[in-house]
C-alpha cells in the first residue's frame, strides 16, 4: 500500500504553506497533493520547521520524497538547511484533516476562555 503523507523538515522559519505548494510544484503537479500544512509557533510569523503533505498516491509520494530528499530550499536565498522527506507518522487526508481542526480547536478554546 505504501504511505501517503510526508513529513518536510528543515523547512526555512518563515516559509508559509504557499511557499511549501510552490516547492511542491517543482516535483509533482498541483493535482497530486490534496493538503498542505505548516505549524506555526504561537504569536509569531515563523513556522515550527516543518510541514505535511498529503500525496493520495502513494507511487507519487515515494517519488516527491526520493527527489526532494537532501534538495536546497529554492524560495529562501538565505537557508542553506536541505529539505529532510519522509513519510510522516499520521498517514492520510482524513486523518490529517482530524488531527488539524483538533490542534485549530485547541487552539481556539485557549483564546477564548
Amino acid at each position: 500500500a505504501g504511505f501517503t503523507t510526508l513529513m518536510i523538515r528543515h523547512l526555512p522559519r518563515r516559509h508559509t504553506a504557499w511557499d511549501v505548494v510552490a516547492e511542491l510544484g517543482l516535483y509533482m503537479g498541483a493535482e497530486d497533493f490534496d493538503f498542505v500544512y505548516v505549524p506555526g509557533v504561537a504569536a509569531s510569523a515563523t513556522t515550527m520547521g516543518y510541514a505535511f503533505v498529503n500525496v493520495p498516491d502513494p507511487a507519487v509520494a515515494a517519488s516527491a520524497c526520493n527527489h526532494m530528499e537532501g534538495m536546497p530550499w529554492t524560495r529562501s536565498s538565505t537557508c542553506s538547511r536541505r529539505m529532510k522527506v519522509q513519510p510522516a507518522f499520521v498517514q492520510g487526508l482524513a486523518p490529517n484533516l482530524t488531527q488539524f481542526l483538533r490542534k485549530v480547536s485547541h487552539r481556539l478554546d485557549s483564546v477564548l476562555a
